[in-house]
């Protein structure tokens, strides 16, 4: 966030400033964001963004957190990361100067972090614990893929967007989330 807004005045002084965000379909697909914690993250509070992810990481169920420690803090951060580029895309500082802002929220991606030591040939999309409509894991071309096109000259009209790049998981978990109404 803070290195976006330190680029700003760059990005709008280009007359085409692109910006993407990296985020995450966890955002969406682990249900324990945590709101306090994303506050804390959203306000530029960082010391006590730690003290309380700490806190609360003793809250989560044990299998959870034998499974995955920071899950929690993870997809939060991811989350309050596209909430603030949303808020922030529709700015009179980001879209009346032409600068686009939007985010890439990649799913299961073979990287060395998914790999964790294993190889790719240790995965099994159907037995991965969210589900995978595919069949199959993405690449970092996948993504890449994505990136590209936001920052495309032709995607003059977009900003504000977060676009699941995750084989349908987002979808599959929540298919009745998007669109939603709004409501009067």
């Amino acid at each position: 966030m803070r290195l976006l807004e330190g680029l700003l005045p760059a990005l709008a002084a280009s007359g085409a400033g692109r910006a993407v965000v990296i985020g995450s379909n966890s955002s969406t697909t682990v249900p324990m964001i945590d709101d306090h914690l994303a506050g804390h993250l959203l306000a530029g509070d960082e010391k006590t963004a730690r003290d309380h992810a700490r806190a609360a990481q003793n809250q989560v169920p044990a299998e959870v957190r034998a499974a995955s420690p920071t899950i929690s803090a993870y997809a939060t951060t991811k989350f309050a990361l596209a909430r603030w580029a949303r808020h922030t895309a529709v700015t009179p500082a980001w879209a009346r100067q032409g600068v686009l802002l939007n985010v890439v929220a990649p799913g299961a991606v073979v990287t060395p972090l998914m790999l964790a030591g294993g190889s790719a040939e240790d995965l099994d999309a159907d037995s991965f614990p969210t589900p995978m409509p595919l069949g199959t894991f993405g690449n970092p071309e996948d993504i890449a893929f994505w990136v590209h096109q936001f920052l495309r000259p032709e995607a003059r009209f977009t900003t504000g967007a977060i676009l699941c790049v995750d084989g349908g998981t987002d979808a599959a978990m929540r298919p009745d989330a998007q669109p939603t109404a709004m409501t009067v």
